[in-house]
């Protein structure tokens, strides 16, 4: 298969840190496809950030606007980087299963801390400290529906890639 018969979306769910952001634009630059980090799509729609959204209007405000991105989303030719949160919720999973080729970037607690510093304007992430196994086995059940999961511990955003790559291409 060549780098340009593929047209459907590809779709990173993952923990924060997994790379779901940096191999995403790396893959979309690769196969020239359009480029969405939905976190940064509703942070442009509400003008604040996610931490400030969290804060002031709190994570079931921020679940709604999750759930309504999902029916903004291009349907062909883009590489969408998903929040953390955004598959667990409102039957997000099967919206992104039926959108587009789903891939988790499976990360450990280990491979997170060393890629996230603590105080990082994650929400979440702030309030587990050191914590995230909690969270990653709480959402592994939800990610794990995705069509496809990558192992990203120890691995360079370009190996990522690549392994995807693998996947859809052979």
């Amino acid at each position: 298969m060549k780098k340009n018969s593929i047209t459907s979306n590809i779709i990173l769910i993952g923990m924060m840190g997994s790379g779901k952001t940096t191999v995403g634009q790396l893959l979309s630059s690769y196969l020239n496809f359009t480029f969405i980090d939905t976190d940064r799509l509703i942070e442009n729609q509400q003008g604040m950030s996610v931490d400030d959204i969290f804060n002031q209007k709190g994570e079931s405000y921020f679940r709604k606007l999750e759930r309504n991105i999902i029916t903004d989303l291009p349907k062909t030719h883009a590489v969408i980087s998903t929040g953390g949160g955004l598959p667990i919720y409102n039957d997000n999973s099967s919206k992104l299963n039926r959108l587009g080729i789903t891939l988790y970037l499976e990360a450990n607690e280990q491979s997170i801390l060393k890629r996230i510093p603590i105080q990082s304007g994650r929400p979440l992430f702030s309030s587990k400290k050191g914590d995230i196994s909690n969270l990653i086995s709480n959402r592994k059940e939800v990610y794990n529906k995705a069509k496809y999961i990558i192992n990203t511990n120890d691995k360079s955003p370009d190996k990522v890639m690549n392994s995807i790559l693998k996947i859809l291409f052979g």
